[in-house]
């Protein structure tokens, strides 16, 4: 049998089905914690991400049908392409597998650096390896150490007639050229059969090339822009219309609108006998004192409301899409300006654990209206305005722990080598950066509200601050936030990372190392800007010394920190090497304590990735 024929094949986590909603709205997302995401169709949050999606050198191979055991899934074809944003994606077509089924698989070999003596020995010297089967679903694995390891990563794919799968070029070293192979399995009663592309040991070679720009046609001077049609409020009609007249309930800072009847009705129990659902009354309580914590912070007020009956913020109780909780409206979008949306089925328990809370889902919409007071055209960049808002809720509301802001906190720190500015996947990394936000706002109170200024005015003169990240750097520089000595936003960063593993709080690994005493090299990894890998070192038993180099090979030097002992252990005094591009620890291992828990912190604190190799062994 061919030497691919052993897949590789390792259990993984199971599907993670995620949708992406519009708008700045509050959304249920499963088990993990409910995400709030923006929809694109109310236009509640101003920009929309634009761009060509294909790069230049789409390549595809065909393969021979009916080459190979007739009882597997018969490779026809095999075509790749990247994006301009370093995604690759390759598509198998299986003509006679419309679904993947149980026990029918398929595997992609990646010969990176295109040595076949190299990597893995059966594996005809491929270094990663991804697959796609019926058991597990999908993985990427790298080989190390003789063996196959799973890598956590993006991976992900499709199945229609053969799979589509798809991940981050970064995740294979970003390779620019590389040879490949596949491989379509089935395992049933009879064994093991299986067809590979292309056949008889060989492979094919991609080449990664920059994209081409598409032409840009120059603007017609005469052509006016249309108008953009207004959302309608819930009482004039439209897309989130009543049905039946509304009421009104005056807080002492906002409106509440709502109906008493049919399926955009609140729960109507009216346990304090004052002749009004308490839900409603929730509802106004918790938007005065949301905007008097506002207040407090130091931010602006919203703007006025021109269409309620007053000046005073207007928020309509309306049933939502199962999967949004809440929606804000920005003012050039809304009928009379910006307002807000609260569903009717949030928990009105002002209590610990509450499930989807009420309160700090109308504290979280509100602050999207101060937001709108310093940007009126909803310009602030989705990973600030999201991650803010999620921020404020748990300074109004502390006592209040939402289930759902602590599922897409903990979803954010499980994944802490994705950017903190990511705004992939309906931007639900946003929302869990409420644990960034929140300690800024800790050492100096003041920031926030000074950062939103500070981003009013560059947008007033017109000025473009692209994610917010370099405004914010220079801002923290100037009113030197931290009384460690923090200069910028990178510096804050990176203490943060620190700060999280020191806390308990279990950052997710970005891949293990179990040194031994010979000398081992990992290949070229590279983590983002601003962001981090966690990555344990699993010591043997009786061993004495460490030994652990870090060299940078392309980009800005990381900060590197080896914390030994545990979350409340030491941290390794480093050397540095080749003027400070090599970071080499050499640290003893006293006690059982120390070997049990070694932990090695790598963070870009630059806007820019940084690419390093580790060297590793025991003495």
């Amino acid at each position: 049998m061919s030497p691919r024929s052993r897949l590789g094949l390792r259990s993984f986590a199971a599907w993670l089905l995620a949708a992406t909603v519009a708008g700045c709205a509050l959304v249920a997302a499963g088990a993990a914690g409910e995400a709030r995401a923006a929809a694109a169709e109310t236009g509640s949050e101003g920009n929309q991400a634009e761009g060509r999606v294909l790069a230049a050198n789409a390549a595809s191979w065909s393969d021979p049908a009916g080459d190979a055991d007739p009882l597997a899934p018969d490779i026809t074809s095999v075509s790749v392409f990247n994006t301009d944003g370093g995604v690759l994606v390759i598509r198998v077509d299986l003509p006679d597998s419309e679904h993947l089924v149980f026990g029918e698989s398929v595997s992609v070999w990646f010969d990176v650096d295109q040595n076949t003596r190299t990597g893995s020995g059966g594996g005809g010297g491929a270094e990663f390896l991804v697959s796609v089967d019926g058991f597990t679903g999908v993985s990427l694995q790298e080989w190390e150490d003789d063996a196959w390891l799973d890598v956590y990563s993006s991976v992900s794919a499709s199945w229609r007639f053969g799979p589509t799968i798809t991940l981050d070029l970064y995740e294979l070293g970003s390779p620019g050229t590389f040879n490949f192979w596949v491989g379509a399995g089935w395992k049933g009663a009879s064994g093991e059969h299986f067809d590979f592309a292309p056949g008889d040991g060989g492979w094919w070679s991609y080449q990664v090339l920059p994209p081409v720009p598409d032409p840009v046609d120059p603007p017609d001077p005469g052509e006016d822009e249309e108008d953009e049609e207004l959302l309608l409020r819930p009482p004039t009609g439209g897309e989130f219309g009543y049905e039946q007249p509304a009421s009104t309930f005056e807080g002492e800072l906002v409106v509440v609108h709502y109906v008493t009847e049919g399926p955009d009705a609140p729960p109507l129990n009216d346990d304090d006998g004052s002749g009004l659902s308490d839900y409603v009354e929730e509802i106004a309580a918790a938007a005065d004192r949301s905007l008097l914590t506002f207040e407090l912070l130091g931010f602006e007020t919203p703007l006025a409301d021109t269409a309620g009956p007053d000046e005073r913020p207007d928020i309509y109780v309306k049933r939502l899409d199962a999967r949004i909780l809440g929606l804000a409206v920005s003012p050039g979008y809304g009928e009379g300006g910006s307002f807000v949306i609260v569903d009717t089925r949030l928990d009105p328990a002002s209590v610990e654990l509450s499930r989807f809370s009420l309160q700090t889902t109308v504290a979280h919409e509100l602050f999207h209206l101060v937001q709108y007071a310093y940007l009126p055209d909803g310009d602030m960049p989705r990973w600030i305005a999201e991650g803010t808002a999620s921020a404020v809720e748990l300074l109004t509301f502390p006592e209040i722990d939402d289930i759902g802001l602590i599922g897409q906190i903990d979803s954010w720190i499980s994944e802490p080598w994705r950017e903190l500015h990511d705004e992939s996947n309906g931007c639900e990394r946003c929302y869990g950066g409420a644990i960034w936000w929140h300690n800024l706002h800790r050492d100096d109170p003041g920031l926030l509200p000074a950062y939103f200024d500070r981003l009013a005015r560059l947008s007033k003169r017109g000025q473009d601050f692209g994610i917010g990240a370099a405004a914010l750097s220079a801002l923290i520089g100037q009113r030197q936030t931290f009384g460690q000595g923090f200069g910028s936003l990178y510096e804050a960063f990176v203490e943060l990372s620190a700060e999280i593993y020191r806390a308990g709080h279990g950052p997710g690994a970005y891949r293990t190392l179990t040194p031994k005493r010979a000398p081992r090299t990992t290949r070229v990894l590279r983590v983002k800007g601003l962001s981090t890998h966690y990555i344990p070192v699993k010591i043997r038993r009786g061993t004495k010394r460490l030994q652990i180099r870090i060299s940078t090979t392309d980009g800005p030097v990381p900060d590197v920190r080896l914390i030994i002992g545990g979350t409340d252990g030491r941290t390794a005094k480093p050397r540095l090497r080749q003027n400070g591009r090599a970071i080499v620890f050499t640290p003893r291992l006293l006690n059982k304590r120390d070997r049990g828990s070694v932990m090695l912190i790598i963070t870009s604190g630059h806007r820019n990735a940084a690419a390093y190799k580790i060297t590793h062994y025991t003495r």
